[in-house]
């Protein structure tokens, strides 16, 4: 039965990649960078090795959905040795006793995810609904093109990060938000050259390229190429689980999804031309992601004045 075959598949598919986000938090809490580096190239050669080789060698199965198994098969296999030794001298009162007190993560964490990940299927949705499948295709290829380069530079700078904020608010709490605003900068600076490129040129480069029926796709890598770009400054950072506040994650999150069906509903109400809604909803994001980190702010300024960062993971 295909349906049974495809739940069977993602349910294996969402418990392996689970485990695997379990062993990385424990080699983020060891600043292991090493140990996360290596894993993160071995995910990405099984992946795309598994998605290149299977039709190659004639196998009766899709590569695509092979891979994601195989990755995450291999990256538990990879990091279980690194989390043996990270467990080795803690009893199983202490691990009951950590489960107990960080159980609101899972409770808030879940729905977070859910929430996160509703996002850009509801505007792609939103896009084939009302303005037509050529029109949500070239959105979807827009923003993968721009997505892959922004995620890898996003993924190696959170778990970094992430690692060293957990140590700082334990020790040297004062430091956290001077290093947070540091970091942020930097990336900033480093996307301005690439996203000024794409949001000034992008357009006529794209339709001289390919022709005038992408266009659309041209006017979409410039206007989401600012959101793109302030995405990775701020959502590579600011994580409010890890600082131990989940809560507040739920918080914004909800907010950014409430922030999307208000401009849907105005979009529809005002009957928006295209190219008006791509603009909107950039511009949506962006103050979504000032409000992430206004919230991440204040978050450490209390976690500050209090003096007893008891509660960070």
């Amino acid at each position: 039965d295909p349906i049974e075959f495809s739940l069977m598949h993602d349910t294996l598919v969402a418990y392996l990649s689970a485990v695997v986000q379990v062993l990385i938090y424990m080699q983020i809490r060891k600043r292991s960078y090493r140990t996360l580096s290596h894993n993160t190239v071995l995910q990405a050669v099984t992946s795309s090795g598994t998605q290149i080789t299977v039709p190659l060698l004639g196998i009766s199965y899709s590569g695509l959905l092979l891979s994601l198994v195989l990755s995450p098969l291999v990256a538990t296999a990879f990091l279980v040795r690194p989390a043996k030794t990270a467990f080795s001298g803690t009893s199983v009162a202490q691990m009951s006793s950590a489960l107990r007190k960080y159980k609101q993560y899972p409770i808030y964490g879940t729905p977070v995810a859910l929430v996160n990940s509703a996002v850009s299927p509801i505007i792609v949705w939103y896009i084939f609904k009302t303005f037509g499948a050529e029109v949500a295709g070239l959105y979807a290829l827009a923003l993968r093109v721009l997505a892959a380069p922004i995620s890898v530079i996003k993924e190696s700078v959170r778990k970094v990060f992430w690692g060293e904020i957990l140590t700082v608010l334990r020790e040297r709490p004062n430091d956290a938000i001077p290093l947070f605003y540091s970091i942020m900068w930097k990336l900033l600076a480093l996307g301005v050259p690439i996203i000024a490129l794409a949001f000034l040129y992008g357009e006529p480069v794209v339709a001289y390229v390919f022709g005038e029926q992408w266009r659309n796709a041209g006017y979409i890598v410039a206007v989401l190429s600012p959101m793109l770009a302030i995405s990775l400054a701020t959502t590579s950072l600011a994580n409010f689980s890890m600082i131990g506040r989940p809560k507040l994650g739920l918080l914004w999150a909800t907010l950014q999804l409430s922030s999307i069906a208000i401009l849907i509903y105005l979009s529809d109400y005002s009957d928006m031309r295209f190219r008006i809604f791509i603009a909107m909803y950039s511009a949506t994001m962006i103050a979504t992601y000032v409000i992430q980190v206004a919230i991440w702010h204040a978050a450490i300024q209390a976690i500050v004045k209090s003096h007893k960062p008891t509660d960070i993971p």
